[in-house]
Parts: C-alpha cells; sequence; structure tokens
C-alpha cells in the first residue's frame, strides 16, 4: 500500500518544490493508498508548487452566430449541433466527466482558480495560481504554456507529470503543434453575461503516443505504488514535441479517416461545403 510518507519522499527526490507542476493523471492507476485523492491533490501543491491540472467542459459549445465567416479549417462537417448550450459560469465548478477525478477534485478546492476558457480551462491551486491562469483567454488557448515557458522567469520551472496516463493526456502537445504552425479550432461557447463568444481549441489527441520515442531522452520515469509517473521539463517537452511535428506532420494522425487529424494537418484557412457535425 502506497503511504502518504512514500508519496512525499518521492515528491522530494523528483525536486518537486518551488514548482509549476502541469499534472495529469488517473486515480485508479496509483493502486491501494493510504490517503485520500484530496491528500494527493494537497501534496502535489505543497512546498511551494503551483499546481495546473485541465478541467475541460463541453455543455457550453455553442452553434455560431448566423453572420459567423471564421470557418478556418474547423473539422465541422455537417450542420453544427450544439443547439442547447448551457452558459459556462466558472464557480459551478462543471467539468466533462473524462477529465477524471483528481481534475475534479482540484476543481472543487476552495482555494483553486479557474481559467476564463469555457470550453478548454485549467484549473490552478498554489501560489502562481492567480496570475498565471489570467494568462489564458478566449483565443489566447495556450497562452499559460506560453507563460510558462517564456526567457522572462516570472513563474517558477514548470513541469509536466504524467500519473498513470499515457502522452493521449498530454495537453502541452496541442501547444507544440500550434507553434509548429497549425491553426487551432474555431469553436463558439455560451458564457453567461455575453453570450455566444468565439473561441480556439485544440484538435485530436488519440495519436500522440506516437511522440514516445521522441521524448525518451528527456524523461524521468518512477513507480508510485502502482502508479508510473513520467516527469518532463516543460519547455523541453513542448520544444522536442514541436521539431518532431515539424520533420513529420502527420507522425501524430491517429488514423487516416479522422476528420480533426486531418484538418489540423491541413492548416488552413480554408472553407468546405458542410456535409456533419463533430466537435
Amino acid at each position: 500500500m502506497l503511504t502518504l510518507a512514500q508519496l512525499q519522499q518521492t515528491m522530494h527526490q523528483l525536486g518537486l518544490s518551488q514548482r509549476v507542476i502541469l499534472a495529469h493523471g488517473a486515480l485508479k492507476s496509483f493502486g491501494s493508498c493510504d490517503f485520500s485523492p484530496q491528500q494527493l491533490i494537497d501534496t502535489l501543491a505543497s512546498k511551494g508548487n503551483t499546481l495546473v491540472m485541465p478541467t475541460f467542459e463541453y455543455d457550453c459549445l455553442a452553434n455560431p452566430p448566423q453572420d459567423a465567416t471564421n470557418y478556418q479549417q474547423n473539422a465541422v462537417e455537417g450542420p453544427w449541433a450544439f443547439c442547447s448550450p448551457h452558459p459556462f459560469v466558472g464557480h459551478e465548478n462543471r467539468i466533462t466527466p473524462d477529465m477524471g477525478a483528481l481534475s475534479k477534485i482540484l476543481l472543487n478546492h476552495p482555494m483553486r482558480i479557474r481559467s476564463v476558457h469555457p470550453i478548454n480551462s485549467f484549473t490552478a491551486l498554489g501560489p502562481q495560481a492567480k496570475a498565471l491562469m489570467a494568462r489564458q483567454s478566449y483565443q489566447g488557448l495556450y497562452d499559460i504554456y506560453q507563460a510558462l515557458c517564456s526567457d522572462t522567469h516570472e513563474f517558477d520551472d514548470a513541469v509536466l507529470l504524467l500519473m498513470g496516463v499515457g502522452l493521449t493526456s498530454a495537453t502541452p502537445i496541442h501547444y507544440a503543434e500550434q507553434l509548429a504552425g497549425r491553426a487551432m479550432f474555431v469553436r463558439w461557447a455560451s458564457v453567461a453575461g455575453e453570450g455566444i463568444v468565439e473561441t480556439r481549441i485544440g484538435a485530436c489527441s488519440l495519436g500522440f503516443a506516437a511522440l514516445d520515442d521522441a521524448v525518451a531522452t528527456i524523461e524521468t520515469r518512477v513507480l508510485v505504488g502502482e502508479s508510473l509517473w513520467r516527469l518532463f521539463s516543460l519547455k523541453a517537452f513542448i520544444a522536442v514535441c514541436q521539431q518532431a511535428i515539424e520533420k513529420n506532420p502527420a507522425l501524430i494522425q491517429c488514423h487516416s479517416d479522422c476528420v480533426r487529424c486531418r484538418d489540423i494537418i491541413a492548416g488552413g484557412p480554408f472553407v468546405r461545403q458542410s456535409v456533419g457535425a463533430q466537435m
């Protein structure tokens, strides 16, 4: 059984103090533990760390306004099908179930700060949470990563921590795609008090495991209970992924029929006749 003391010792061995930790994880990967999921979140956010996790929510997706003309490589075929959006309200703590239990626990922490993006928000806990979450906007969906990789050193050294999950859960790869020249998809969302707003979102992540070989030389692996932790410098991780995508644009395509992979590779802008809608 994994103990809280062992978890804290692992954090110490990995140098996880005074860091920004961008975490993705599966609670079930840990096996038996003598601590609660809340204690896991609190431990990750201890020692001066700022813990960041994705807290995406799709119920707010909306059809575009009738006068919208922004249809750049949008992974949409057919009529828009988001007809009954639930307006995004950050403090309601709604989150799509596939974000997992840990993201939900962090989102419900009384001291957490959530970013403003209605579809692809992030949530943070710790001393730099407020300043970091303020970097995201509806159009600047990955400006949080940009800030963490900046040479200004405004934020503590950032790491990517995968806890029992693979690269298909690693959202920074979407930012690497953007740096490689890919235009993120356009979506519209209902936001309480604002109505329908235009945003950007990322593309398909199902093929991201193809980057395993590329990042192998920059990762640290350790088994924590039954959970395989993979730790990366965030800046190095994004740079390596960007280079791999630029070298082989089709590397992370999940399959030839995926409309999201097809369109993100194509880049845009271009306009198509619409014939089925897909998020």
